[in-house]
């Protein structure tokens, strides 16, 4: 696996809250990180069941596949909560996807507030 610097991506910070069993994820920060290239392109998504969002401002970012340098991998989809400076913005969470590059490689590019 490749990893190269990419620009501003979010940063998904896990937090897990505990209500009735259920768990969330949520976005707090943005932060800098890497692209994951691939050498072929991921397997197709999967249908994934939207649970009702844990804030009236959450956005749900879909599931996608990740490539962890021998196979696919899925990561379930989760609910965004937008940073305040964010939230007042009007911005919408942009998700992220696998693009195919000049070499015939796949790199991932985040998701992001935009």
């Amino acid at each position: 696996m490749s990893r190269l610097p990419s620009v501003a991506v979010a940063s998904v910070v896990l937090i897990a809250l505990a209500a009735g069993g259920a768990f969330a994820q949520v976005v707090v920060q943005p932060q800098s990180g890497s692209v994951v290239i691939a050498p072929s392109a991921p397997p197709p998504p999967r249908t994934e069941v939207i649970p009702p969002p844990p804030d009236a401002i959450a956005q749900w970012n879909p599931g996608h596949w990740t490539w962890d340098g021998y196979r696919w991998t899925w990561i379930a989809g989760r609910f965004e909560i937008p940073p305040t400076t964010v939230q007042t913005s009007g911005w919408h969470w942009i998700p992220g996807q696998w693009l195919q590059r000049s070499d015939g490689s796949w790199s991932w590019i985040e998701g992001h507030w935009g």
